[in-house]
């Protein structure tokens, strides 16, 4: 599995980063517009090894049909190859989409956020 990417060399492609990303954080913007933020991190090898239970809340995510570019965190595709390499783990991997959530569910709707918490941590061991 490829760095949650989704395209080769960076992010998004291109040689630099969109103005809004880079006036909030320049050189954030610019390790993932390059991919180097996440290129030593080998996404399989880490869900492969997770030793816990695991939520994965799967919020807004779309593809821009002129540009092919991710909008979201991870696919659809992508969200069902993580929970496939944490299940083949022998690891408890419940899933819950919320494609109309912001990426920050926590700050965008923290009563939502809270209620899913509480009824996954109540349905652990």
């Amino acid at each position: 599995m490829a760095a949650m990417s989704g395209r080769s060399g960076g992010y998004f492609g291109g040689d630099e980063p969109p103005q809004s990303m880079k006036e909030y954080d320049p050189e954030w913007a610019r390790a993932f517009w390059t991919g180097s933020a996440t290129a030593s991190n080998d996404h399989a090898r880490m869900l492969a090894a997770v030793k816990a239970p695991v939520l994965f809340a799967h919020h807004y995510r779309a593809v821009d049909e002129e540009t092919g570019t991710l909008l979201g965190a991870v696919s659809d595709l992508q969200a069902r190859q993580a929970r496939r390499l944490i299940t083949q783990a022998g690891q408890r991997c419940d899933y819950r989409s919320f494609p109309d959530a912001a990426h920050a569910m926590h700050a965008g709707d923290p009563q939502r956020y809270v209620e899913t918490l509480r009824g996954w941590t109540s349905s652990l061991d």
